[in-house]
């Protein structure tokens, strides 16, 4: 398990940095260990349109590297739920703007 894993399940809390050309984004939020071999599907699925030499695994709802034909070392998948979102703009005057999820 890689430490980003040992933390997310420690702690739930996160946040995602997004840089962009015209906006930075920020989500801050909590992280969900995703287990639904469907969503871990589209998720591999999509793994080669940016990184064409990887082409992971799903394996009975586990998320694995295709070099690992035993199964023995899961790589752990996390969602996001967002509950505050902070953009930057990069154009003269540095914008900034925030949003809050709705609570409850």
């Amino acid at each position: 398990m890689s430490g980003a894993a040992r933390n997310l399940a420690r702690n739930h809390g996160c946040a995602i940095t997004v840089p962009g050309p015209d906006v930075d984004v920020v989500l801050e939020g909590t992280a969900h260990l995703v287990r639904n071999a469907a969503r871990l599907q589209q998720i591999a699925d999509q793994f080669p349109a940016k990184y064409p030499w990887w082409h992971p695994v799903v394996n009975d709802g586990e998320f694995y590297d295709p070099a690992d034909s035993a199964f023995s070392d899961p790589r752990h998948v996390y969602a996001l739920e967002p509950a505050q979102v902070f953009a930057f703009g990069k154009e003269k005057g540095f914008t900034a703007t925030r949003w809050r999820g709705r609570s409850g």
